[in-house]
């Protein structure tokens, strides 16, 4: 991505390529910087983002066997039916102490694969790493520009960015994000800075957008629910230790439980909307409808997705979106499945309760 004619050349190969086909592999670290010689190539080219390490591939890198392998039942056309998450289910407890060994390092460390190449044991070994390398490069040395070609204000995208990682898993109106940095920043901030700062750390993969799910005839008010890319990042810029592990959230207080069910909400927003060939929304509460966290849209079929990070069997209250969404034909979802910290199985005719370490690790 540091050639400044790499897509013109790249076109130029592909365009003069008569016979036998041919397909480019080409890889960069920036994906900012990529992004702005693609326009040759439109239609010629697919950006696949690898992210951080899935909890499947933790287990590869830290050496657990795991035969058969959660994630190699990972058919995107099986999503939609009961059986395949019933399998997943079964699977995952035949294997669950390997599962929550991974599921472990994985709330521990993230999954950023330098946080498993050494196998140390100290997490904060690697939070100053992640803090330099990672978020620091982005912000301090990447070229930020607003629409009209002026670079961006650091200190605004700094602000920006640890507000992400306050309320990764949520949508927040850009009035809080703006009365909250102008309160920091001490003077007056657009929302257009905001905005323009929010597609920045999204254009550099270290959040992910997911959209209102839209439907015919429905004016959407609501804006993008917000993703962290990694959980152990948000760790090592707050400083704020909130671990994912249920075997670390026994003696929890009911206010970690809440932030850790965010938190979660974030990593599996943002796994889900870097798999290609998934459409991925999330359903904002309306009149008589609750609101749901995720909506995978599937050809015609959906599947709507809650998460319910708490010890034991989830109530019926906290069942209510997947139900109402579920009642309605027009959605057409047969079922939908609700995250838990480690409850599992069927709840009524509509429901999956699946564990989050279970769900991750079939991503």
């Amino acid at each position: 991505q540091n050639l400044k004619s790499w897509a013109p050349e790249l076109k130029s190969i592909i365009d003069h390529v008569t016979e036998g086909g041919l397909g480019i592999l080409a890889t960069g670290s920036s994906s900012l910087r990529i992004k702005r010689d693609q326009d040759c190539l439109a239609g010629r080219v697919r950006q696949i983002n690898l992210g951080p390490l899935h909890v499947s591939e933790i287990w590869g890198v830290r050496g657990l066997s795991l035969s058969p392998n959660l994630s190699d039942g990972n058919d995107l056309t099986k999503w939609t039916e009961k059986d395949f998450w019933l399998d997943m289910i079964s699977l995952g407890q035949k294997k669950q102490s390997l599962v929550d060994q991974a599921f472990d390092y994985f709330s521990r460390f993230g999954g950023f694969p330098i946080c498993h190449d050494r196998f140390a044991e100290n997490e904060s070994e690697y939070a100053d790493i992640l803090t330099d390398i990672i978020i620091k490069r982005t912000i301090d040395s990447d070229t930020a520009l607003n629409v009209s070609g002026r670079p961006l204000d650091r200190s605004i995208l700094r602000e920006t960015f640890k507000l992400v990682c306050r309320y990764t898993g949520q949508y927040v109106k850009l009035k809080t994000f703006k009365e909250e940095i102008q309160r920091l920043y001490g003077q007056n901030v657009s929302q257009e800075d905001i905005m323009e700062s929010l597609h920045f750390l999204s254009d550099s993969m270290l959040v992910s957008h997911i959209p209102p799910l839209e439907l015919a005839k429905k004016k959407q008010f609501e804006g993008n629910k917000m993703c962290l890319c990694d959980h152990f990042l948000r760790q090592a810029w707050l400083q704020e230790v909130v671990p994912i592990s249920p075997r670390l959230l026994v003696e929890a207080h009911e206010s970690v439980l809440t932030l850790t069910g965010h938190i979660v909400d974030g990593i599996i927003g943002y796994l889900l909307n870097n798999i290609y060939g998934l459409e991925l929304a999330w359903f904002p509460g309306r009149r008589n409808e609750p609101e749901i966290d995720f909506v995978i849209t599937m050809g015609l079929k959906r599947l709507p997705i809650e998460v319910k990070y708490r010890r034991g069997k989830p109530k019926n209250g906290e069942l209510a979106g997947i139900k109402s969404f579920c009642s309605q034909n027009k959605y057409n979802a047969e079922f939908g499945l609700v995250i838990t910290q480690e409850y599992a199985g069927p709840i009524g005719d509509n429901v999956i309760a699946i564990p989050a370490s279970t769900f991750l690790s079939v991503l």
